[in-house]
């Protein structure tokens, strides 16, 4: 048997050479390489697609929420102007249907401009010649002086139209006339307030020639400081001006003789001789320029209309407003007492010679009721005296402090003229 083993051993002994890596490795490296490029183009452009198409999604997107916004504000901008009333020229009524229509679509986006209001009153308000005896001259004839002022229409009748103007210092006298269509038409005096500077006179309504417009009397009582005025009338001696400025202060609760005024300060620039009306900017009054309201020459300060609207409807009656010359105040429930006071109506002044001091109401006195009705403030006071008439008779009940107490008294008031 042969022997193997040698052979065995030869192959043991058999040098072993390891395998050569090198060119295996570099074709792995070379493949991954070209591979990472090729991924890397391939996801360079499918991401620039992607951008492209993204992009263009949010652009849409966007364009889309653009669109939508505009039109939604342009929606709340209609709603907004739609609801803004619009005071027509004329109180006439529209002669068909299709210029109802074609009114109702006149400039609704438009703000209210100074001449939308001036056109607003313009027809309502009316020129004034006031001529008055001043005096004698040298030769002992009269001298007549004449002022243009700016009245406007408040009411109206079947026979008659009613002016409203400034003219405190009215008398007998007077030669007053209207002035349309250049024509002078001679007008009738109906009542006049001291208080106020209110004077009413009335001219036929055919005389007019034409429908005149009434003034429309807003709501002063809701005004509110930095509102928009317009201020119309005689400014610097100079009739027929129109001005626009804003309200600096409102006191809505001045004590008067025989109840309060609301008093409206603006910036509105003005001589000693300032008068005419404020209007808002639906060409309504809501306030009165006169010398009774007016306290620094170089403004324009004015009375609130909604409180002297009862002296206008009593103006225009003819039947004149029930006068008793006293200021009052209001004491509230805490200043009561405070003071140790009744909380109620109390007399801060009365006029020497009013039916208040003839009757024998004092300062001091507080005021209960007039006739059947209580009296617990200066605007309740107000609205008591509407229900007289100049002449007429009212038992006022006072309380009148007597040491530690009160003694109650009725007094019997005749009542004047304002």
């Amino acid at each position: 048997m042969a022997d193997l083993r040698p052979e065995k051993k030869n192959r043991i002994n058999e040098r072993i050479v390891p395998r050569n890596n090198f060119k295996h490795i570099l074709g792995i490296t070379v493949t991954v390489l070209v591979m990472a490029v090729l991924f890397g183009v391939v996801s360079g452009v499918m991401f620039k697609i992607s951008e492209t198409l993204v992009g263009n999604n949010v652009e849409t997107r966007i364009e889309q929420f653009i669109i939508a916004r505009d039109e939604t504000d342009a929606e709340s901008d209609e709603e907004t102007h739609s609801t803004k009333e619009i005071i027509p020229k004329t109180s006439e009524a529209p002669s068909t249907a299709a210029e109802t229509a074609a009114e109702s679509t006149v400039a609704p986006t438009q703000e209210i401009t100074l001449s939308d209001v001036l056109e607003m009153a313009q027809n309502s308000v009316v020129t004034v010649s006031i001529e008055k005896n001043t005096g004698t001259d040298f030769f002992d004839a009269e001298i007549i002086g004449r002022r243009l002022t700016l009245g406007v229409f408040v009411a109206e009748s079947t026979e008659s139209l009613f002016f409203l103007v400034d003219d405190s210092g009215y008398e007998a006298q007077d030669i007053v006339s209207v002035v349309l269509n250049d024509v002078y038409i001679p007008a009738a005096f109906v009542e006049t307030d001291a208080l106020t500077g209110m004077t009413v006179y009335k001219i036929p309504v055919d005389a007019a020639g034409r429908k005149v417009p009434l003034m429309a009397m807003g709501n002063s009582l809701s005004l509110s400081v930095t509102d928009p005025v317009y201020m119309i009338g005689t400014q610097f001696g100079i009739p027929n001006m129109f001005s626009e400025g804003k309200i600096t202060l409102i006191d809505s609760d001045e004590n008067t003789e025989d109840g309060y005024v609301q008093h409206i300060y603006t910036d509105i620039v003005c001589g000693t001789d300032a008068s005419g009306f404020l209007l808002n900017e639906k060409g309504e009054m809501i306030g009165w320029v006169s010398d009774c309201f007016r306290g620094d020459h170089t403004v324009v300060s004015a009375g609130g209309i909604s409180p002297l609207k009862y002296v206008v409807e009593d103006l225009c009656s003819g039947a004149g407003t029930a006068y008793m010359g006293m200021v009052c105040r209001t004491i509230s429930k805490s200043l009561a007492a405070m003071l140790q006071l009744n909380e109620g109506l109390y007399v801060e002044k009365v006029a020497e010679g009013s039916p208040a001091f003839d009757a024998g109401i004092q300062v001091g006195d507080q005021i209960v009721s007039i006739g059947d009705k209580n009296v617990q403030s200066s605007s309740l006071l107000a609205r008591r005296l509407d229900d007289y008439r100049p002449g007429e008779q009212a038992e006022v009940r006072i309380r009148r402090r007597s040491g530690e107490d009160y003694a109650e008294l009725t007094l019997t008031v005749t009542f004047g003229t304002r």
